[in-house]
This record gives structure tokens, sequence and C-alpha cells, in this order.
């Protein structure tokens, strides 16, 4: 069973087609790099009621009713439109921001991993650590992220309680529907507390397409981890 958001879809849609008339009108601080898309999307998603369904009968009720509210619509673009001018003005240092560099998703079947998080816990006070580098490995390798969004290794900041997330970069696979089991390793090698090396295994079933993922396996938990200090 498959639980869909269908705000998703309807944000994606009307961003895509500000963006469209925003690059026709040369706006001179308009950025539509994918990265910038994503934000705005985000920022949106974040600030309006989601609105879940689970049946093909339901995505076409819900779409007739949208299409009728001309004023939710206007409010929506309006929200976009201030999700773009948030966006304008606080980039991403760390992305080039050119169109020319956006990159093309693959294409094919491919082992799509969840996003992977948890958290660390100080072992004597059980209060979360902070300023603390936890690594994904995979056969002894750190483990290549989706985008230089997500970091490997990941450093937990003071004011996120202790967690840390992940998002590995999808495996390609031979053809769609083949079962493969996925050894990871969180490692912590930090001043102060003994290295903590923690095991764990995912069983993927490829897709076609990358980063195909339904509301059910798009993030995988691990257990609280406790490190001691030395």
């Amino acid at each position: 069973m498959k639980i869909q958001n269908f705000m998703e879809d309807v944000v994606l849609k009307k961003v895509k087609e500000v963006f469209s008339d925003e690059e026709t009108n040369v706006k001179k601080d308009f950025c539509s790099c994918s990265q910038c898309f994503l934000d705005v999307s985000c920022y949106v998603l974040n600030r309006i009621q989601p609105v879940y369904m689970l049946s093909g009968r339901g995505l076409a009720h819900m779409q007739s009713h949208y299409q009728e509210k001309l004023q939710q619509q206007a409010d929506l673009v309006s929200l976009i439109r201030e999700g773009i001018d948030h966006v304008t003005g606080a980039k991403r240092p760390h992305f080039s921001h050119r169109r020319e560099d956006d990159k093309l998703l693959p294409e094919g079947f491919f082992y799509n991993f969840p996003q992977i998080t948890g958290r660390l816990f100080n072992s004597v006070n059980f209060e979360p650590v902070s300023g603390v580098a936890v690594s994904l490995l995979f056969e002894g390798e750190s483990m290549a992220m989706v985008d230089s969004n997500w970091q490997n290794p990941y450093t937990i900041v003071q004011n996120t309680a202790g967690i840390f997330s992940f998002w590995p970069y999808p495996q390609v696979s031979k053809a769609s529907a083949l079962k493969k089991s996925y050894e990871f390793e969180l490692q912590v090698e930090n001043t102060g507390f003994e290295t903590l090396r923690h095991y764990f295994e995912l069983a993927i079933v490829s897709r076609t397409g990358f980063l195909n993922l339904s509301g059910t396996d798009k993030i995988f938990a691990v257990k609280d981890l406790y490190i001691n200090p030395q």
C-alpha cells in the first residue's frame, strides 16, 4: 500500500509553471537551477496542509476538487513567489546555481536506498552528543551521497538532539525486481570518545527509475546508539 501526498504533485507542477513565467520575464536576480527549484518547492510544502490518499479514485476526486478552488491556486502562486524571494536571498553557497551544471537523472534500473537516520548519545549521562562526526561505510569505503546537500561524514550539531542522517547514492541493477542485501557500517572516531562501529543490513529491491521510492520506504531509522567517553 502506498500513501501519497497529493499536494507534492500539485506544488511541483505549479512551481515549474511559475519558474517558466519568471524565466520569460527575465527577472534579474531569479535563479532557475534545479537546487533553487527544489528549495522553493520545500519552502511551499512546509507551509501548506498535506493531503494524503490511497487510491486512484481519491486522486481523481482531489484533482477535480482542487481545479474548482481558484483562490486556493492563487494563494499557492503567492506562496511560491514568496519562496522564490526567500531562496534568492539565501542561495546555497556550495551549489553552482548554473543551469548548465544541472545533471539529468540517470535512466535504467537501480537499488534505491532510503534516507538513513539515527541518534547518538553519551553512554554516561544519556545526553545527545554534538560536534561528533558519523561516517557511513560500505565495504570499508565511505558511501557516496545523492548530492552535495547530504554529507558523509555527517557532523552532529548541538541543536539537532544527536541526530545524524544520510542518503546513499543508488546502485545500478541489471533488471527490475531483483533483491540484494547491503551491509553498512556506522563509524564514529572522535577525540574524547571511544571508537564506535555499528553494523546494519538493508534488503533492497531494484526498481525502474533513479530515486524511485514509495512513502513507506523513504526513511530507515537506526536504533539509538551510545558512545563511551574515554
